[in-house]
């Protein structure tokens, strides 16, 4: 957990959360999904992760409608994001 003090600092307000299921007939499903919580725009570093091929942008807070133009990223790539945004993607298998 993050302490206060931590949180308060501004070079600790952007997290990323990988989520993988666990499902019993199917391939795992996995989500990649990052919070930024600054006023300025970060640059992110995605992930290199075992059996991710790449990560498909699918969802972003800054969209003001919600967007068809899905974005593919490898792994270990940046991606820019906006003040007080959050991003979703989904991981593809290698």
């Amino acid at each position: 957990m993050m302490s206060g003090a931590r949180w308060a600092d501004p070079t600790h307000r952007t997290l990323q959360y990988l989520a993988t299921s666990t499902p019993e007939l199917e391939a795992p499903n996995r989500i990649l999904l990052v919070v930024h919580g600054t006023e300025r725009p970060v640059t992110v570093l995605l992930p290199r992760v075992e059996g991710v091929a790449r990560y498909r942008a699918v969802w972003s807070s800054e969209d003001e409608h919600p967007s068809d133009d899905i974005t593919a990223h490898e792994p270990a790539s940046s991606v820019e994001l906006g003040p007080t945004s959050m991003r979703l993607f989904v991981a593809d298998p290698a």
